[in-house]
C-alpha cells in the first residue's frame, strides 16, 4: 500500500503532525509507525503523570543544544499556542508549569487519539529499519511500505522503556542531518557524597544552584528529592544539562 504520508514515530510529536495533517482539506492517506505497544506512551507519562505539556516562560536560553537559532523561531510569546492543539481545559501552577485542568496526562494523549480517529493508519510495535530514497520504508517485521513523504518524530536516546532508544538517528544520518556528539539532559543526578542515603526520601522545594569552577552557572527554584544515590525532582532535572558533562561540578 502507499501513503501520502508516513510518520515514524507516535509520541507527542508524531501524534501532533498527524492530528495537523488529519485536519487538513486534503484527503491524505496517513501512516504513522510506533515502536511501542501504544500511541503517547512517554507523552502519557510527562510531568510525573500529570502532563507538564507546556510552561510560561518559553524563552529560548531554556533551550540546550546548538540550535540556537531554532529555538529562538520555535518560542512564541503565547506559552498556550502549542496547548491549542489539545481540545481540554488547562491550568496553570506558580511556577508557570501548564497542565490539563484535572492533572491527569493521560486527558493529552486522549485528545490526541480523538484527533487522528478514522484519519490515519497505525502500526505499533514496529521499527522502521531502512529507508530509501522515493520513499520506500524497510519494516523490523520484514515488510515494506511506499510513500510520498516522510516525517521523523523517532524521538532521541532518552528511555528504552519507551522505545527512545536513538535507533533512529541512523535514519536521519541516510539524508545527510549530522548527528552531534550525545550527552545527558534533564536526568537525576548520582553523587558519592557521605551519608547521602541517610538523607532517602526528603524533599525540599528550594533554590538549588549548579556551581562550575568554583562559579554559579544557573539557579533554578524547583523540587529537590533526595534518592539512595543522589538528587532527583525537577529543580535538579533543570541544572543537569549545566553540570553532567563538567569535572568537579557541584550542586548546591
Amino acid at each position: 500500500m502507499k501513503y501520502d504520508v508516513a510518520i515514524i514515530g507516535g509520541g507527542a510529536a508524531g501524534l501532533a503532525c498527524a492530528v495537523r495533517l488529519c485536519q487538513s482539506e486534503k484527503q491524505l492517506k496517513i501512516l504513522i509507525i510506533e515502536a511501542a505497544d501504544r500511541l503517547g506512551k512517554k507523552l502519557a507519562a510527562t510531568g510525573n503523570g500529570q502532563g507538564n505539556v507546556s510552561n510560561a516562560d518559553m524563552s529560548a536560553e531554556h533551550y540546550f543544544g546548538g540550535g540556537a537559532r531554532l529555538a529562538e523561531k520555535l518560542c512564541c510569546g503565547d506559552p498556550y499556542a502549542g496547548a491549542k492543539l489539545f481540545d481540554c481545559l488547562f491550568t496553570e501552577d506558580e511556577r508557570g508549569r501548564i497542565y490539563p485542568a484535572g492533572r491527569q496526562a493521560s486527558a493529552l494523549t486522549d485528545c490526541l487519539m480523538r484527533g487522528i480517529k478514522d484519519g490515519a493508519d497505525v502500526l505499533l510495535s514496529v521499527k522502521v529499519t531502512d529507508i530509501s530514497r522515493g520513499f520506500v520504508l524497510t519494516l523490523s517485521d520484514g515488510g515494506r511500505l511506499e510513500t510520498e513523504r516522510v516525517v521523523l518524530c523517532a524521538g532521541g536516546k532518552a528511555q528504552k522503556q519507551f522505545k527512545t532508544d536513538g535507533s533512529a538517528y541512523s535514519l536521519a544520518e541516510k539524508f545527510g542531518h549530522k548527528v552531534t556528539p550525545l550527552y545527558p539532559s534533564l536526568v537525576q543526578l548520582k553523587t558519592d557524597t557521605r551519608y547521602i542515603k541517610s538523607l532517602k526520601g526528603i524533599r525540599a522545594d528550594c533554590v538549588a544552584s549548579a556551581i562550575v569552577g568554583g562559579k554559579v552557572v544557573k539557579s533554578v527554584r524547583g523540587d529537590v528529592i533526595f534518592t539512595e544515590y543522589g538528587v532527583s525532582g525537577n529543580g535538579v532535572f533543570s541544572l543537569s544539562p549545566y553540570v553532567t558533562d563538567k569535572s568537579g561540578a557541584v550542586v548546591s
